[in-house]
């Protein structure tokens, strides 16, 4: 009995070291049936807010979003796009959760997400995967930049990173065949921005990969996704395909879409403050709305494309009650550095936000 035991418990022993050893790797796919931006993205929250125990679980998430426009988490819904007219022809608004500018997405548009463990992502092996499955249809896509593929120097997809509480999310898009009419119907573009891009129009810069391969679809796009991402970790993965009433059934995902769904979350504030202030840094089209009363900011509000929200919203906690006199607004976005812990990035921004908006609010 003895002799049995202490096999038994080697076994064990062996057992776990193994299993801390090399910690198995596996993939996991999950397809979209619904077209319903507000439970897709819901579904992506989860996604990025819980993945598997095992440490190497590669995620591929497919979907694409019936027409809606997706606005960045600080900007002014009222500013970047036509209300009026989404309106009118049914078309959604959703404010995602995380920093950035509009885009308008339909039916030809596919998304693509790819989680991993903040230590496993790789942005070149994830666009090795998507120019791989590209070239099986002919079309010689090449990487530019951190955020963008392009065909013959136009951009087919744009790409946003995001760190959740133990996963890292590279989404992006690939435009098979969007309506680029419906840019400027129902988006407007910021002056700012035009202006120091010196852009004539969004349509002449981009291409439909349904220009270079006329049959393709998003169904046949998803396959070679999928083909390629198993290919490259040469592994295969059962693929997971929900619906819209996934927001009833799956507890993890409802709160995500009652929350992107309601009205205060997606439109905010439309404030109609005394003075407003505007500009352009590197890092992102700026709006500082305020009223200032006795010398004091009374009331902010600030609204940036910037793809790092969290330094722009401890700036608005900070500079309410802020002196404009003298060093008011640089002292409390000192204050907002500190917040922001020694983020050397952050904190330039920070520091030209600050001597901006003091000379700024001095010459008002």
């Amino acid at each position: 009995g003895v002799a049995m035991l202490i096999s038994h418990l080697a076994r064990r022993a062996g057992s776990t070291v193994r299993h801390y050893a090399s910690s198995p790797r596996s993939l996991r796919i999950l397809v979209a049936n619904s077209t319903n931006p507000f439970v897709n993205l819901g579904m992506e929250n989860k996604l990025v807010q819980k993945l598997p125990e095992e440490d190497a679980t590669h995620t591929l998430y497919l979907f694409r979003n019936e027409p809606t426009v997706v606005i960045g988490r600080l900007q002014n819904a009222w500013g970047e796009c036509r209300l009026e007219s989404m309106k009118e022809d049914g078309v959604h608004l959703v404010r995602r959760f995380t920093g950035g500018g509009a885009v308008y997405q339909d039916l030809g548009n596919s998304i693509f997400s790819f989680l991993d463990k903040p230590k496993e992502q790789n942005i070149d092996r994830n666009n090795r995967i998507l120019i791989n499955a590209l070239s099986t249809f002919g079309v010689e896509a090449e990487a530019k930049g951190r955020n963008d593929l392009v065909v013959n120097e136009k951009k087919i997809s744009g790409s946003a990173f995001r760190k959740g509480k133990d996963a890292m999310l590279h989404h992006g898009t690939l435009l098979v065949d969007l309506d680029t009419s419906k840019l400027g119907k129902y988006l407007t573009p910021n002056q700012k921005k035009l202006e120091t891009k010196g852009i004539k129009s969004v349509a002449a810069r981009v291409l439909n990969l349904k220009d270079e391969v006329p049959d393709l679809d998003h169904a046949k796009l998803c396959t070679a996704l999928i083909e390629s991402f198993q290919k490259e970790y040469d592994m295969e993965a059962e693929v997971i395909n929900f619906d819209a009433d996934v927001a009833e059934k799956d507890v993890e995902v409802a709160p995500f879409v009652t929350e992107l769904m309601d009205d205060k979350w997606r439109f905010g504030k439309n404030p109609h403050f005394a003075t407003k202030l505007e500009t352009r840094f590197d890092w992102g089209v700026t709006e500082v709305h305020f009223e200032s009363r006795q010398g004091v900011i009374s009331d902010i509000q600030i609204y940036s494309d910037t793809l790092f929200p969290p330094m722009i919203e401890a700036a608005i906690e900070e500079l309410k009650g802020a002196s404009i006199a003298s060093n008011g607004i640089v002292n409390a976005m000192e204050v907002v550095k500190a917040k922001m812990g020694d983020n050397p990035t952050v904190a330039s921004q920070a520091g030209e936000f600050a001597a901006w908006l003091q000379k700024e609010v001095h010459s008002v």
